[in-house]
């Protein structure tokens, strides 16, 4: 938000023709190729495509997960090119200015749900009103009943709120999230979704990647890929 109270359309993330290349013994395959994505500050961009269109390669790009192949395309994120920082420098933007969902929850099951909200503020201690945060979130998200449980304890659901919490705790500026409900049913994908969209509503850029069109639809702008490349970008009708 800016400070009229409207959301800037000025690009806070961009990803300039990233090619992305891996090897599989002796066989290169291109995943990437050429693929090029702005995303405003507070927008909800959805990357849309089907399996193999590499959606998920275009996400951890974007989170700095891993690198685009050597000059071949950038990531910048509110001016800085992350290509161009050091370990700590990526490790830093990735505990701060992003965060994380995915799939499959990655909770650490000998830890109780407080204990995996918290974990980014043990990594990042320095951001005041992380802890509390964290603990904010999971009340808000219906957890506050919970804290105390272990990972084991809990639906698809709930381990999928804990990991929202867990990525929102350190209050990133975007949040990437890779088909996050898609190891659950329906009804509780569903809640998940309204819970991303009420963080929407309150500032939080969203990228998530889906083969849904239907989950598509919630966001502000379609990205559709197709074989590595960025073919149409949609603003969704409402």
């Amino acid at each position: 938000m800016n400070d009229s109270g409207t959301r800037s359309t000025d690009p806070l993330l961009v990803a300039e023709s990233l090619h992305k290349t891996y090897r599989l013994g002796d066989v290169e395959v291109p995943v990437l190729k050429g693929a090029s994505l702005e995303v405003a500050a507070g927008e909800w961009v959805a990357i849309l495509g089907s399996s193999g269109s590499g959606k998920s390669t275009l996400l951890h790009l974007l989170g700095g997960l891993d690198r685009p192949d050597p000059g071949a395309g950038r990531i910048v994120f509110d001016g800085g090119d992350i290509s161009l920082q050091n370990r700590r420098e990526r490790n830093i933007y990735r505990n701060r200015s992003i965060g994380f969902v995915f799939q499959f929850y990655h909770l650490l099951p000998e830890l109780t749900v407080s204990e995996n909200a918290l974990l980014p503020t043990m990594v990042a201690s320095s951001i005041p009103g992380a802890r509390e945060r964290a603990r904010e979130l999971l009340e808000r998200f219906g957890l506050g009943h919970r804290l105390e449980h272990r990972p084991r304890e809990l639906s698809g659901g709930e381990r999928q709120r804990v990991a929202i919490a867990r990525a929102l705790a350190n209050g990133p500026q975007v949040l990437l999230a890779d088909e996050p409900t898609g190891n659950l049913d329906e009804g509780t994908g569903r809640g998940i979704l309204d819970l991303l969209a009420q963080e929407h509503a309150e500032g939080l850029g969203i990228v998530m990647v889906t083969h849904d069109p239907s989950i598509a639809e919630l966001a502000d702008r379609v990205v559709e890929l197709h074989h590595g490349q960025v073919m149409q970008t949609d603003p969704v009708s409402r």
